[in-house]
């Protein structure tokens, strides 16, 4: 009984698919042979014949070799700009060395011994009070500039006043005048 029972669920399932492929117009085993025709087909253009083969493992050797070439190009100006590098910071290092020998030899020679001995050899020698001579030099030194201040301001004019300020206006002025002043007394620091 259970047999019959799957036979009859069976032929429920398989009823629509049979309903769909007569509306196509086609059967379950042609569909099946289309179906594998058009697999053929898209195999077909996959599939390449050996020389085509042949021609893409070439292309992909060169590919390699070129990649290959243009690294090992790189690697060797980055090999002869490092060595120029180094030549450039050796022959830095050897004009530091010579400038602080030359440094070393201009302290040596303004020091107040070695400036003593060079003056006596050439015929110097320290002077006596007799053997010094003063020269007078008229208008030497010149005589001061007397001392001029600057004009006074209108601030400072209101400030000195004998009598103080006056007027409203003037306590207003003198105290713009002094905030303005302190403004840029302040911004000049």
């Amino acid at each position: 009984m259970t047999v019959i029972d799957n036979s009859y669920e069976q032929q429920e399932e398989i009823a629509p698919r049979r309903r769909r492929s007569e509306e196509t117009g086609v059967s379950g085993w042609t569909a099946g042979l289309q179906n594998l025709r058009w697999r053929a087909q898209l195999q077909d253009l996959w599939t390449l014949s050996k020389a085509q083969t042949a021609i893409t493992w070439i292309m992909i050797a060169m590919l390699i070799a070129m990649a290959a070439v243009f690294l090992l190009v790189q690697a060797s100006a980055v090999a002869a700009v490092g060595r120029e590098i180094q030549t450039l910071q050796y022959e830095l290092n050897t004009i530091r060395q010579v400038n602080s020998d030359l440094e070393r030899q201009i302290a040596e020679a303004q020091s107040i011994t070695d400036m003593r001995n060079r003056a006596s050899q050439i015929g110097f020698h320290q002077a006596t009070p007799l053997e010094t001579i003063y020269l007078v030099v008229p208008g030497y030194p010149p005589e001061p500039v007397p001392f001029i201040p600057f004009p006074e301001t209108e601030a400072e004019r209101l400030l000195n006043r004998a009598d103080g300020v006056q007027s409203m206006q003037e306590a207003i002025q003198l105290s713009l005048y002094q905030t303005i002043s302190g403004f840029f007394e302040a911004s000049a620091d």
